[in-house]
């Protein structure tokens, strides 16, 4: 890089974070940098040869008119350098100043990127989405700068918005491999460059996402891109109990696995209803060691038990809501077990949109006096989280045990309740 371009990179970036560039009006202001050891140390004065190839720049950029010079009056005129000044007109730099710093003008770029914005805006139809880019246009056409993603590239802004507008809708889902190939012509172009992006962007905008993240909760890239209907790989969904499968021209008749069943994520699709058969209860696990050793030693005649796993896909809703509409023609009640905890909560919550009959199961006050010897410590902001939700109403089942949990500052793992069920 050549002294005249670091001088002015110098000078450009402290100008595009001035008012005369965010608030694009004139001001009287300078922007200055000054050739001293703490705002500029490239400049050694005591080094000859720094200091010729330094003052030649600026006396070069001086005659261009770009910028204005002082220099230390001891020395005499021209020997060393004390500050230096962009050259502003009417609040705006020469374009000769970029081109000599091989900068692109950081205004081009911001239109550049709203329009990009705008065009991204009309075909998007996802609403948390749509909410991103107005936020970020908002934010970028009032402040001047681009801040967070949008210092990226323009190469990679563009892939990602393009990304935004293909996202499978209603549910739909697709293997992360065909997806890319859908967007870029290449199968792996999306998880090397574009996916780290996508996960950062969804965790601070997609509503359950968010809600998610927010109460402190953990999501890995899968979780996270399977709710965008973006598949790393199809999903295991395991059951164990009386229960057939509908499908178009058969029924499969699953009752007969003693020690459970499992159907590919792809396989729901082909599920026209689900017969219940015998089935008195439904019970959701959460925790893949419960279900096993549930169904293993446990599972009650005529009990369908379900393996929940952590944050469910929209694949995975469709599953459920097949259930749901088995259970609306019998008597059948549903149950959620999880830690007594605020994932646990989180997750009741959920399961409930879908299932608005669902009742906890071992995540009361009793339960966790029974088991709170053996409690997790957390955080005092996890807490804090666990107080503001005790006073929303979707969670007033829980109030008794949140208080409990709030008391004693624990909460309780449900593999510690494995041997005494």
């Amino acid at each position: 890089m050549t002294a005249e371009q670091i001088i002015l990179r110098e000078l450009l970036e402290k100008y595009h974070r001035s008012r005369s560039f965010c608030g694009r009006k004139e001001s009287n202001r300078r922007i200055l940098l000054r050739f001293n050891k703490q705002e500029f140390p490239d400049y050694d004065y005591n080094d000859s040869e720094i200091k010729r190839r330094f003052n030649e720049a600026v006396k070069h950029l001086q005659g261009e008119s770009i910028i204005s010079v002082s220099w230390h009056q001891e020395y005499g005129e021209g020997v060393v350098v004390k500050e230096v000044w962009l050259n502003l007109i009417n609040g705006e730099v020469s374009p000769k100043a970029y081109e000599i710093a091989d900068m692109e003008p950081l205004s081009d770029k911001i239109s550049l990127i709203l329009g990009l914005i705008q065009d991204a805006k009309t075909i998007c139809q996802v609403e948390w989405i749509e909410c991103f880019l107005q936020t970020s246009y908002d934010a970028i056409n009032t402040q001047r700068k681009l801040t967070d993603f949008w210092k990226n590239e323009i190469t990679i802004i563009r892939d990602v918005l393009h990304v935004f507008t293909l996202l499978p809708q209603s549910g739909e889902e697709i293997t992360e491999r065909a997806f890319s190939l859908k967007c870029f012509n290449d199968s792996k172009y999306f998880e090397k460059h574009i996916e780290k992006y996508i996960l950062s962007i969804a965790k601070k905008y997609e509503p359950r996402i968010k809600e998610w993240m927010d109460a402190g909760e953990e999501l890995g890239e899968r979780e996270i891109l399977a709710q965008l209907g973006i598949l790393k790989r199809n999903e295991i969904y395991e059951f164990c109990g009386d229960i057939q499968l509908c499908l178009e021209n058969n029924v499969c008749d699953c009752s007969g696995f003693k020690h459970g069943a499992a159907i590919s994520s792809a396989s729901v699709d082909d599920i026209l209803s689900v017969n219940l058969m015998n089935s008195e209860r439904i019970l959701f696990i959460e925790n893949k060691t419960n279900y096993e050793e549930y169904i293993k030693t446990y599972r009650k005649d005529r009990e369908l038990v379900i393996y929940h796993g952590g944050f469910y896909s929209p694949q995975k809703a469709k599953f459920f809501s097949l259930l749901k509409n088995a259970m609306d023609k019998q008597q059948t009640s549903c149950m959620f077990w999880a830690d007594i905890d605020l994932g646990g909560f989180l997750m009741f919550d959920r399961l409930k949109k879908l299932l608005p009959d669902l009742q906890p199961y071992k995540m009361s006050v009793n339960d966790y006096n029974r088991y709170k010897e053996f409690g997790l410590k957390h955080s005092e902001t996890y807490f804090k989280k666990l107080a503001v939700i005790k006073n929303e109403n979707r969670f007033s089942v829980f109030v008794a045990v949140i208080e409990l949990i709030l008391s004693n500052e624990k909460t309780i793992e449900q593999e510690v309740m494995l041997n005494d069920l």
